[in-house]
């Protein structure tokens, strides 16, 4: 299509938009989704809807399921994500796509996805070539479109291919071959480039009945009536008959001018047809013909495929998301008129009347058709409240003024012109014509005779401002004022006073504030106000519940209508129908605002509600019978964070015990926004008697623990736009009894009890009969012993008393004895403290000859010493020396400890200082080599007879001009530990020979010397074995290996703080085991 004939098609559509709305005076609302709301694509292009009402979109990127407010995508579950057809039938899902037919089992819960017939490029008996479109017949026969064929799956499995040929090979990636059935079940096809078909059952072939004219591609095709038939083409909707021979006449064009993509017939008759850039239209049957109607907000969008909701919705597939399409329970467009802030409204003459900035009315002009005229202005200010009687239209205005005007003379007459009385809050006419006025401020009340010439205030009878004025079915007036305790005055007539009727104080927390006043039906006077809806039965005044919503939420105007109470409020809408059912319209249903004047709402002489809001009128014409929300549905259910799998099939979920139970739900509405959800669980038996919960838009709900038994939850969901509470949802679950409070478990433990009671009998009784036994030979024997104890004593008395003598005599010898022992302790103890004197001055000279802290600090600034001696004094030792260009130190463990590794440790640091100081050797392993040498010169004079020497790790440092230092190692028995700047761990072992020893003394000890460089900041440790040999209680020793990883981990703190680490780690690990053996570790940071 070139330009020219795009800007004519747009041009005509336009016109047909602007002729047809002025026909059709039904107002849709049109809401979009798409990527902006969380779809994955905007590109969609076909939509179902499955039985439990979630609507299944086949995008650009693969298929979702959406429930209103979740969107579930499913991009890898099907073979391919090129779909181009959704279908559903008895509650599963069909889809076409690249690669064959696939069906979707849909639950709340759970999805399941299988191939049905695969496909390929090329066609086989059991193989699809790029299917398009699904349909299915009334004899269960599904029918598959291809490029240039059509596929038959019958009920029994078998598949059968009809090739029309090249001459009706579709040159769309879409669409190929439209289906339709007749109120007969005969089967027709439509070819993308115009064919018609018809299904022949007894040939089993398909009959041609002709061509389309104008060679039209065709998109779809549907049946309506008899013998006619749509088609959506390329250049717009056509309809044609079929004759009495199937031959195609009366082609004629419907509407559009462009692609039309789609025809859906909706459940009330009228079809829709949705079309490339020009929108969607509802064509209205008349007769042989169709009526369409632009739906607003359409233009522009490319649909393409349209599907009817259960709800009665339409919702359009689009290459811009999708479209979802309502018609609106209230109509708001008129004619002439033009929506604004509407102050007050009152009936009048079949229509109503009303104030914006002036007085003006909808008059009513015809069926269900209304045009605006202004009758009159005000002096800058608005009508607050209108009152009609015959031709004489009464006005109060936010300025306290009241006007008379007689619509037939034009006379306009203005009372109360004291502007500062406040604005006029209420007007009523009493029976005997009289016009009662409610303001503000100091307006008080006043009372306009019928004619107009007499005016009254009322002034003093209110300490509180007037609120609203009523006018009962008897006569009676009552008036409101904004009072907690002296709310409602009635009107003695006789004393032409008011009388105060209050029955009790309201309790708020605001000042409280009249809104509006109605009489019921049963004679009752109800309040609006700002703490809820009020009820007055000329007894007591009480609040009246509202389900779903606060009970304490402020009403602004109230209506009765057929015994159900209408009522504003920032909630939408409301319409009660008894104390637990509540019906709430808001926006969704039509009206254009939430915001709501106070007392606008009114019904007219025919019925017909009007509402006042901000943004214009809505009108309610027949109230429709609420219907049920869609059931609600658990999605997901898990226990303790386990999820259940799918809830269906199962009669009973079982819930161990002590866990906690948490549901997920929803129920589909679109959009799922404002639902309202109430729950209630207990025993199965007990559930009627149970409480609802306070409903809430929360669609989930953890259930605590619960005894074992059975238990039923039981959920509604309640949604906007005139819907009632939906069906119970039901979920039986039972709490499991665990196995230990099992009937056969307590019979278990009351078996094990008696057998151990009688166990413990049988062997009380078999102890008691042993006892018994041994104490009765104890007795013998004790008898016979006393027996013969009594004889030797009588035979020893004699010896005894000649023992006696000798007794005294020894103890003499005793007393002597231990004077001299206490002599020997006295000597002993002064040779200990001598001793230990001794091992004190001994621990100072080997205290003096280590180096000292300050001594390593000179050399290094970053070090820690861990030197724990086994006894007063030490085997073990450490050195340092430092020479013109180098700094030497060394740690040493002596065989044994005590006093003679501490003779040990002289000799060795006497060797070093010897070696370095005085004989100038320089090399680590020479160092270590001249020290071997002295051990054996020192300590042993014969080869075999030398057991004693030591451990050693020698280094040399020395800082190279960079700023790197060359660092010297040799070891004998004895490594080195060192970490990088990159935080590695190195060990370097030393030679296998100790110092000192036999084994070592023939020739050299061939020590291996190692030379690296390191950065600065690199750490070096060097040790003997006590650290890592000590063992704590169970005897487990530390070890090198958690030596490492210990200096791993304090890597890069400072070496103090690395000190104190490993000495509290020692102490702790030690516990009150002994020390093993001496203990030291050296480490510096260079």
């Amino acid at each position: 299509m070139n330009i020219r004939q795009r800007l004519f098609a747009s041009i005509l559509t336009l016109l047909s938009f602007l002729f047809l709305n002025n026909i059709f005076a039904q107002n849709y609302s049109v809401s979009t989704y798409g990527t902006k709301t969380g779809f994955p694509s905007d590109i969609c292009k076909s939509i179902v809807q499955d039985e439990w009402g979630f609507v299944w979109i086949a995008t650009d990127a693969g298929i979702v399921r959406f429930d209103g407010k979740n969107i579930n995508e499913y991009k890898k579950s099907l073979p391919s994500p090129f779909i181009k057809d959704l279908y559903v039938d008895k509650g599963q899902i069909y889809v076409s796509h690249d690669l064959g037919l696939s069906k979707v089992t849909s639950f709340p819960d759970s999805v399941f996805f299988e191939t049905v017939i695969e496909g390929g490029q090329t066609g086989t008996d059991s193989t699809l070539i790029y299917p398009k479109r699904i349909f299915k017949d009334q004899n269960q026969n599904f029918w598959i479109a291809e490029g240039q064929s059509i596929v038959r799956k019958s009920p029994d499995g078998k598949i059968k291919r009809f090739d029309f040929g090249s001459s009706e090979l579709t040159t769309s990636f879409e669409v190929s071959f439209s289906f339709t059935t007749d109120a007969k079940g005969n089967l027709y096809a439509t070819s993308f480039v115009g064919s018609v078909f018809k299904w022949n059952a007894q040939k089993e072939k398909f009959d041609k009945l002709g061509k389309l004219p104008h060679y039209h591609a065709v998109y779809s095709f549907l049946h309506t009536k008899d013998n006619l038939f749509l088609v959506a083409t390329d250049k717009g909707v056509y309809q044609f008959e079929l004759d009495a021979r199937s031959k195609i006449t009366n082609y004629k064009h419907v509407v559009g001018s462009y692609i039309s993509s789609s025809l859906k017939r909706s459940k009330n008759g009228d079809i829709y047809a949705g079309f490339f850039n020009q929108g969607v239209y509802a064509l209205h049957p008349k007769g042989k013909t169709f009526e369409p109607e632009l739906i607003p907000n359409t233009l522009n969008k490319s649909i393409n495929n349209i599907t009817e909701l259960a709800d009665g919705s339409i919702w359009c597939a689009s290459s811009e998301g999708i479209l979802q399409i309502k018609k609106s329970i209230f109509k708001t467009e008129f004619k002439n008129y033009l929506p604004g802030f509407i102050q007050t409204i009152h009936p009048y003459k079949g229509g109503i009347i009303y104030s914006q900035s002036g007085v003006s009315i909808l008059e009513k002009v015809g069926k269900d058709q209304y045009t605006d005229k202004l009758l009159f202005f005000l002096d800058n200010e608005f009508a607050s409240k209108i009152l009609t009687s015959g031709d004489i239209i009464w006005a109060g205005s936010q300025f306290g003024r009241v006007y008379r005007f007689d619509s037939k003379s034009k006379k306009l007459t203005k009372y109360l012109q004291n502007s500062d009385a406040g604005f006029v809050k209420d007007m009523a006419f009493d029976h005997d014509g009289n016009v009662w006025v409610a303001r503000t401020q100091n307006g008080g009340l006043t009372k306009i005779s019928a004619d107009g010439k007499l005016v009254k205030s009322y002034q003093n009878n209110f300490k509180a401002i007037p609120a609203n004025i009523i006018v009962s079915k008897d006569g009676e007036i009552y008036v409101l004022q904004n009072s907690n305790e002296d709310y409602l005055k009635k009107y003695n007539k006789e004393k032409d006073t008011f009388e105060s009727i209050s029955d009790t104080v309201l309790p708020s927390d605001l000042p409280l504030q009249f809104n509006d006043i109605i009489e019921s039906e049963n004679g009752n006077l109800i309040f609006a106000s700002n703490i809820g809806i009020l009820k007055y039965d000329f007894n007591t005044t009480s609040i009246l519940p509202l389900a779903g919503i606060p009970n304490n939420s402020e009403g602004l105007a109230l209506l009765e209508k057929d015994g159900k109470l209408w009522i504003t409020t920032k909630y939408g809408v409301l319409q009660r129908i008894n104390d637990d059912e509540l019906v709430i319209y808001g926006e969704q249903s039509g009206i254009p605002s939430n915001t709501y004047p106070r007392g606008g709402l009114i019904e007219d002489s025919k019925g017909g509600i009007w509402i006042a809001t901000s943004k214009g009128f809505a009108y309610l014409k027949d109230v429709l019978e609420p219907s049920p929300t869609p059931k609600a549905h658990i999605i997901n259910a898990s226990s303790n964070g386990e999820n259940e799998g799918s809830l269906f099939g199962k009669q009973t979920v079982e819930v161990a015990y002590n866990a906690y139970l948490k549901l997920k739900f929803i129920s589909p509405n679109y959009p799922a926004k404002g639902i309202l959800y109430k729950s209630r669980w207990g025993n199965e038996e007990d559930i009627e008697n149970i409480e609802w919960s306070e409903p809430n838009n929360e669609n989930e709900i953890v259930l605590p623990p619960l005894k074992p038994g059975k238990y039923i939850y039981q959920l509604k969901a309640k949604a906007k736009g005139g819907k009632l509470w939906s069906e119970n949802t039901n979920l039986h679950f039972e709490v499991v009894t665990p196995w230990f409070f099992s009937p056969l478990a307590f019979i278990s433990y009351i078996l094990l009890l008696a057998i151990v009671i009688f166990i413990g009998i049988r062997i009380y009784t078999w102890r008691h009969h042993l006892e018994k036994q041994r104490l009765e030979k104890i007795i013998l024997n004790r008898t016979q012993q006393l027996e013969n104890k009594n004889y030797e004593l009588s035979e020893k008395q004699s010896e005894i008393l000649a023992q006696n003598e000798e007794l005294i005599q020894l103890n003499e010898e005793v007393v002597s004895q231990r004077d001299h022992i206490e002599e020997k302790n006295t000597t002993l103890e002064n040779q200990h403290q001598h001793i230990t004197d001794s091992l004190r001055y001994a621990k100072k000279i080997q205290s003096a000859i280590l180096p000292s802290n300050i001594d390593f600090k000179n050399k290094f600034d970053d070090h820690f010493i861990l030197f724990k001696p086994k006894d007063f004094v030490s085997g073990d030792y450490y050195w340092t020396k430092s020479t013109e260009d180098a700094t030497y130190w060394a740690v040493a463990d002596c065989t044994g400890h005590g006093v003679p590794g501490a003779f040990m440790s002289l000799i060795g640091t006497t060797l070093l200082n010897h070696s370095v100081v005085e004989l100038n050797i320089r090399e680590p392993k020479d160092i270590l080599e001249k020290v071997h040498q002295g051990i054996l010169r020192a300590v042993s004079h014969e080869e075999d007879a030398n057991e004693e020497g030591m451990t050693m790790g020698l280094c040399m440092i020395k800082e190279n001009p960079d700023g790197n230092f060359t660092v010297k190692f040799a070891g004998a028995q004895s490594p080195l530990l060192y970490i990088a700047i990159d935080g590695k761990l190195e060990r370097i072992k030393g030679n296998k020979k100790a110092l000192g020893f036999y084994k070592a003394k023939k020739g050299e000890l061939n020590l291996e010397q190692h030379e690296f460089i390191v950065p600065k900041g690199c750490q070096l440790y060097l040790y003997s074995d006590g650290f890592q040999d000590q063992c704590n209680s169970d005897k487990k020793r530390i070890g090198s290996t958690r030596l490492r990883s210990m200096l791993i981990e304090l890597q890069g703190k400072p070496m103090t703080f690395q000190g104190k680490v490993l000495a509290e780690y020692l102490e702790e690990h030690q516990g009150d085991e002994i020390q093993r053996d001496d203990i030291t570790i050296v480490g510096v940071r260079l």
